[in-house]
């Protein structure tokens, strides 16, 4: 009967708290980021095509971390170029036709970058290389110089520019080689009409023999 008295006498016990949920941007930068350092490792490994999975996942996972989001989209700028395509003389298959699709990837992820960050450096690098890649010479130099002073101490971006410069030298050659091509064969051509016109303008020979 005591015991039952000092049961009763006891306060009923503090209702449980709830539950404190996080937020939906903290689940997300959560889950980005653990995408992102799934596509490091398989990056790192050499298996670009796996990272860019993970790192298009990240993406997707619409993190709140502007830096996160920076990182993702210039990771999944890297795997595409190294996912890299064919000369521009093989353009003909599916199959490089979406390699070349892999360089427009890139210039989005960097653009989308750029117009979060103008001082992110490396969204310039690599949209430099894609414009190399797809021979818009003009444009990776434009992007060199977009990038401001710091591009002009810096290795990657003082190759990529002797890269193009050089690559622009070429296209100029050879472009200058086929006008040349084009104006010989029309040349060509005109001398053997004149030469067609003349012969058969000619009356028939008088000295065949029946």
């Amino acid at each position: 009967m005591l015991v039952h008295r000092m049961v009763c006498a006891c306060p009923p016990p503090p209702p449980a708290l709830p539950r404190r949920r996080r937020s939906q941007g903290s689940h997300n930068k959560e889950v980005a980021q653990n995408f992102k350092e799934q596509g490091n490792e398989y990056f790192r490994g050499k298996r670009h095509r796996e990272a860019l999975g993970f790192y298009a996942q990240g993406v997707d996972a619409k993190p709140d971390d502007a830096r996160l989001r920076e990182a993702l989209l210039l990771n999944r700028a890297a795997c595409n170029l190294e996912l890299r395509a064919s000369p521009p003389s093989l353009w003909r298959t599916n199959l490089v036709m979406g390699r070349l699709e892999n360089y427009g990837s890139v210039l989005r992820d960097c653009a989308a970058v750029i117009t979060a960050n103008p001082r992110a450096s490396k969204a310039y690098y690599r949209a430099g290389l894609a414009l190399l890649a797809l021979e818009r010479v003009d444009e990776a130099l434009d992007v060199v110089v977009r990038a401001g002073e710091g591009a002009a101490d810096d290795a990657g971006f003082r190759t990529l520019r002797a890269r193009a410069e050089k690559k622009r030298e070429e296209l100029r050659r050879k472009e200058k080689e086929r006008r040349e091509r084009v104006r010989r064969a029309a040349e060509e051509k005109r001398r053997m009409d004149a030469a067609l016109a003349v012969r058969y303008s000619l009356p028939p020979s008088h000295d065949a023999r029946s």
